[in-house]
C-alpha cells in the first residue's frame, strides 16, 4: 500500500539494500540464535523484495513480455529451493559457498536497483506526467529502441 502512495523503486531499493545487509551480517555471524534472528528478519523483508519487486518489474515491460518475465521470476524463484535442496544433498553440506552466490547476487540487485527508473505507471497515476516520460524514455534506451 505505501508503495502505491509513495513509489516502487525507493521501497525496492529499501527491501535489496536492507537484504544486503542482513546477508553481511549472516555471512559473518558465528551466533545460532543471531543467525535465526536475521534469517527471520530476511523473511519479514521479503515482500519488499519479491511482492513489490514483481510489481515494479511489471509495470518496468512492455505488455507483450509482461508473461514471459512473470514466468522467469517465479520460475527463478523456485529454483532456489530446488538448486539449494540439491547443493546440499549432492554437494556440499557446507552453507558458505552457496549462501557466497546468494550474498553476490544481493549486492548485484542492490546496486542495479540504482539504475532502475521510478514506474512510470506509479507517475502515471500520481499525474507527475513529465517524470513519466523521462522513466519511459529511459526504459525505451535501456530496450534499444
Amino acid at each position: 500500500m505505501l508503495s502505491d502512495k509513495y513509489g516502487r523503486k525507493s521501497f525496492f531499493q529499501f527491501g535489496v539494500a536492507t537484504n544486503f545487509i542482513f546477508y553481511t551480517f549472516i555471512m559473518i555471524n558465528t551466533s545460532f540464535w543471531v543467525q535465526v534472528a536475521l534469517l527471520f528478519m530476511v523473511g519479514l523483508n521479503s515482500p519488499t523484495t519479491y511482492v513489490i519487486g514483481f510489481g515494479y518489474l511489471q509495470e518496468l515491460v512492455d505488455n507483450k513480455h509482461k508473461s514471459i518475465y512473470a514466468t522467469l521470476w517465479n520460475l527463478s524463484e523456485g529454483l532456489i529451493f530446488v538448486i539449494s535442496t540439491l547443493y546440499y544433498w549432492q554437494i556440499n553440506k557446507h552453507w558458505f559457498y552457496i549462501l557466497s552466490f546468494g550474498y553476490f547476487l544481493a549486492g548485484l540487485s542492490m546496486v542495479g536497483s540504482f539504475f532502475l527508473p521510478e514506474s512510470p505507471v506509479f507517475l502515471i497515476n500520481e499525474g507527475r506526467l513529465g517524470e513519466a516520460r523521462k522513466s519511459f524514455e529511459y526504459i525505451a534506451k535501456a530496450n534499444s529502441r
